[in-house]
């Protein structure tokens, strides 16, 4: 297996690893593998994570706004929440820092991978990691607290059947963060089980069931199928409330659908808590597939931007646009896609003199920010299916 990143003591680590998450150490007995870490801490301005803060904290507050749900809500499809008081868990805000040394939102995430090996390379750096586990806890236990208030149980102090779920959860690439999970559930008293999203099924009473039939409580959502459209079980216990499900779609379309990153940029002028953001922002369009005009205007000046399919995800579907084929361009525009200017990512010299592309991710909980890492890379963006690209812890300087 190809070693992506040169970890300097990838023992030590191990070692750190398999006696926090005892589940990882038959995996890694198997598969010898080798995370792609970095050894090294990349510095960051504290004044550039104080604009991190604010960009989470005025986001967050945009989407409680009655006035800016109400506009959003025009468009939300039938089985959105409109009002609801859950949140999400896991959510990433990633940044690019600008040549003024702003940083500037790329985009937002439901469903982020990383935060355990991440927060396992902070203890291995004997940086502070345990405040970060303790927030994550407090976030499941808050989500669960307030699903359980909802229904009428508040009594229930923690969910009996709790179940982590992906497609073909095997061969996902941060596969072992799921058997990390299992460890990180049990030091909260819950019980973890790792399965296929669509191995669960819908009992007579309208409740989520495992392959055993036992009643699924909650569900710590993995999946890219972010609204739910190929797993319709899912999205009937989702629409009924049968089950405790974060992250979910409510968030996503509230902040991490792609067409966001446009409204937002876009509508400054019109919200006083984007305008405030406003240096922060990225020009980002939407461009639809009917507009042929303008996306012929579009592919003549397309070195300057950076193109997104509004529905890919983890790097898919993301092309810089001086790299972009006319074949790969009209199959974008065969769906709807968003373009950006583009923003050169930050490079970080390590130090054997080696440089590197990097971004920065936060990982949030309604708004605040409970972890911070860099995502280091050497091709077109961030892929850590490929080698040559990884994590790093911070520190902000």
């Amino acid at each position: 297996m190809v070693k992506r990143i040169i970890f300097m003591d990838f023992s030590k680590y191990r070692k750190t690893l398999v006696q926090n998450y005892p589940s990882t150490k038959a995996f890694l007995d198997e598969a010898n593998w080798v995370p792609p870490l970095f050894s090294e801490v990349i510095s960051l301005p504290s004044e550039a994570f104080q604009s991190m803060k604010s960009v989470v904290k005025s986001l967050f507050s945009l989407k409680q706004d009655s006035k800016y749900l109400e506009y959003l809500f025009k468009e939300a499809p039938n089985f959105i929440h409109r009002e609801s008081q859950k949140n999400a868990v896991l959510m990433a805000y990633d940044f690019h820092i600008d040549s003024k040394g702003l940083p500037r939102l790329i985009e937002v995430n439901t469903n982020a991978s990383g935060f355990l090996l991440v927060n396992s390379l902070y203890q291995f750096h004997k940086l502070n990691h345990l405040q970060s586990l303790e927030s994550l806890k407090n976030s499941f236990e808050q989500e669960w607290n307030v699903y359980s208030s909802m229904n009428g149980f508040q009594n229930i102090k923690k969910p009996q059947k709790v179940i982590l779920i992906d497609e073909k959860p095997l061969e996902q690439k941060m596969f072992i963060e799921f058997l990390m999970y299992k460890d990180f559930f049990k030091s909260m008293g819950w019980f973890l089980e790792i399965c296929d999203s669509s191995s669960l099924k819908i009992n007579e009473e309208g409740f989520l069931v495992n392959s055993n039939l036992e009643k699924v409580d909650f569900i710590y959502n993995r999946s890219t199928d972010f609204y739910f459209n190929r797993h319709p079980h899912l999205l009937k216990v989702y629409e009924t409330n049968k089950c405790c499900i974060s992250p979910h779609p409510r968030e996503y379309f509230l902040l991490s659908d792609k067409k966001r990153l446009c409204f937002w940029f876009l509508e400054t002028e019109k919200w006083p808590l984007l305008k405030s953001i406003e240096k922060h922002l990225i020009p980002s369009y939407f461009v639809q597939a009917n507009q042929e005009q303008e996306k012929e205007e579009i592919w003549k000046n397309r070195k300057k931007y950076f193109f997104k399919s509004t529905t890919g995800h983890g790097g898919k579907m993301a092309y810089r646009g001086s790299g972009l084929t006319r074949k790969k361009y009209e199959f974008l525009c065969e769906g709807s896609f968003l373009f950006q200017e583009y923003i050169p990512p930050s490079i970080w010299t390590d130090s054997k003199g080696e440089e590197w592309k990097m971004d920065f991710r936060v990982f949030v909980y309604r708004d605040q920010i409970q972890q911070l890492v860099a995502r280091c890379y050497k091709g077109q963006l961030t892929n850590f299916g490929e080698p040559g690209s990884g994590w790093a812890a911070v520190r902000v300087d």
